[in-house]
């Protein structure tokens, strides 16, 4: 299950992975799109954004594409598509350009999901 963490609440510095941070769009589910960062660590990826985080842990991520159809796309460029064990969707794409994008998978790659 994703975990939505307000800031300002007592764990959303646990939120905050190392690294370098990519400046991104994301969409879950129906809810609107929310621009932010994406961080990840070794357990998973952490969205940051000014209402709050979301933490995807890579154990809960059953599929990974690359969605760059018109209606998969986040603010008209191409999408991450994640979809989690429990049938939630996230979708995540880069602000800063396709290589980006890229990295973001190929991170998502080494923790053991394929692309597909």
């Amino acid at each position: 299950m994703t975990h939505l963490v307000p800031f300002g609440s007592a764990g959303s510095r646990d939120t905050a992975a190392p690294g370098r941070a990519y400046a991104v769009a994301w969409r879950r589910g129906d809810e609107g799109t929310v621009s932010g960062a994406l961080r990840a660590d070794r357990d998973g990826l952490h969205l940051l954004g000014r209402s709050g985080a979301v933490r995807i842990p890579f154990a809960e991520v059953a599929r990974l594409s690359i969605d760059r159809s018109r209606t998969g796309r986040l603010r008209g460029l191409p999408a991450i598509s994640l979809v989690l064990a429990h049938g939630e969707a996230v979708r995540i794409a880069s602000l800063e350009g396709a290589g980006a994008l890229h990295e973001i998978v190929a991170i998502v790659e080494r923790a053991g999901i394929r692309s597909g």
